[in-house]
């Protein structure tokens, strides 16, 4: 009889604890399903991005401390892996796919398996045949990787002309941002181009800002394509820093995006800061945060639309993978850091690059030394704000020489004299920002979350989990 009561007493003391488990957890309110889906895509915005562009914004204002990102601050914060279905080091075609459909793929694969013969619906495609309305938004081409991921099914990337022709078949409510690569191709003898076809399938088709401005829901489905500045080649938005006043920026898409589709149903809208990857290619510390930033403030539109439906609302914010390499504190620094000195690089390394070309047309090719370190001081602040020493000095000296008859230093998305390359290297060095590439990395990237189900985004993730979470939420999960 005592032995039965032992029995008893052990058997209670292992079970309590597991039904007073089972108990909270059947008074735990469910979590919230939202009705609209923000995911904001940082391209190539590691954690190093992030905390570059917040320890930027502290020493600017004159202290030893960050000032925090608003996403930063967001109630859920996470990391994601981003290893790709055959190798560690990932693309964004492959990372997008991940997060656009919640599978693996290989690198340069558009959401299809890595065979290339079956095709991976994403969730922009489900929530659409749910009901809900979709816009897909991107600072770089629409037509570009990341952005591509959520419309299209193709064996490569590079199948820009396939690609750009699968976005009106997509169905989707709102495209904006930057316009088509290779958006024409001859097709069957004839020469079809891309924007026409959008056009045939109802598009009302946007690419100034006048008409912008006016854009209004009874013209959905809208394609909005950024207008190009004359002689610019890229269809890519141009770079925050670049940007004049008048210019249309990511977060003015995303608030007009907002005003499209608002609904009774609700949405999903995709975000993508395209050219923060781009800056880091280029290893481009100034357009690296500039690009952050203004990542941020299209994110605070979001928010701004949160706060007034904080139950029905739910931001995600993450990245692909990282981009460069980053560091903030190099071997020449040590433990010293002068971020604030990057503000005296005045643009973009593109545009100073495509200033100093104009430079040399208009002195008919001949540019001496001491024009070409004026310019650097110009636009580097190298010299003037920042002075040189004798070693630096022959370094820019050695580096103009040398450039003028060298292959141009040569990065993934720029293309850089290599004497200005070294004078933003220069830079970057003395500020005590390092680079150990111009690829992609494997580092783990941020996730941030607020809103309806966002802790749902806490803990290790790999980069698949971000949107089955969200179809799950939403309730348009495969399953």
């Amino acid at each position: 009889m005592r032995n039965s009561k032992v029995k008893l007493i052990v058997l209670g003391a292992f079970f309590l604890p597991l039904l007073l488990m089972i108990s909270s957890c059947n008074k735990t309110e469910e979590i919230s399903s939202p009705k609209y889906v923000f995911l904001f895509i940082g391209d190539g915005m590691g954690p190093a991005q992030v905390t570059l562009t917040e320890s930027y914004l502290g020493m600017v204002d004159g202290k030893e401390s960050p000032n925090l990102l608003s996403f930063s601050e967001y109630p859920t914060q996470s990391t994601s892996t981003t290893v790709c279905e055959n190798r560690m080091i990932t693309g964004s075609a492959a990372a997008g796919t991940a997060l656009a459909t919640g599978k693996k793929t290989s690198v340069g694969t558009i959401s299809m398996d890595e065979n290339h013969e079956i095709a991976y619906p994403s969730i922009a495609e489900i929530a659409k045949k749910d009901g809900y309305k979709v816009g897909i938004i991107s600072s770089v081409m629409i037509n570009h990787a990341t952005p591509a991921v959520f419309y299209a099914h193709q064996p490569s990337r590079g199948d820009y002309f396939e690609i750009a022709m699968s976005l009106p078949k997509s169905g989707f409510d709102f495209y904006g941002g930057g316009g088509f690569k290779h958006r024409s191709d001859t097709l069957d003898g004839k020469v079809v181009n891309a924007v026409d076809a959008a056009k045939e399938a109802g598009y009302t088709y946007v690419n100034s800002k006048n008409d912008f401005e006016k854009m209004s829901k009874n013209q959905l489905p809208i394609l909005f394509e950024s207008p190009v500045r004359e002689g610019e080649k890229s269809f890519a938005m141009p770079y925050r820093c670049d940007l004049s006043e008048t210019d249309i920026t990511l977060p003015n898409i995303v608030e007009k995006g907002i005003q499209l589709l608002e609904n009774e149903k609700g949405f999903f809208m995709m975000v993508e800061g395209g050219k923060i990857d781009w800056a880091c290619h280029g290893n481009d510390a100034v357009a690296t945060i500039s690009e952050v930033l203004d990542f941020e403030e299209a994110v605070d539109v979001a928010y701004s639309f949160y706060e007034k439906h904080p139950n029905e609302t739910l931001i995600v914010v993450t990245a692909d993978h990282e981009t460069g390499g980053l560091s903030i504190g190099n071997r020449v620094n040590k433990y010293d850091l002068h971020l604030n000195l990057l503000k005296n690089q005045k643009h973009s390394i593109v545009k100073i690059t495509q200033d100093f070309i104009t430079l040399h047309e208009k002195q008919n090719g001949e540019i001496t030394e001491s024009q070409a370190l004026d310019f650097v001081d110009s636009n580097f602040g190298l010299g003037t704000a920042i002075s040189l020493t004798d070693e630096d000095l022959n370094t820019l000296k050695t580096a103009f020489k040398n450039s003028q008859n060298a292959a141009d230093k040569k990065a993934l998305y720029s293309q850089t004299d290599l004497f200005l390359f070294t004078a933003m290297n220069m830079l970057n060095e003395k500020a005590g920002v390092g680079w150990s590439t111009n690829s992609h990395t494997t580092l783990p990237v941020p996730v941030y979350a607020i809103g309806a189900g966002s802790e749902m985004f806490s803990g290790y993730l790999d980069n698949t989990d971000i949107p089955k979470n969200m179809m799950m939420l939403m309730g348009i999960d495969r399953k």
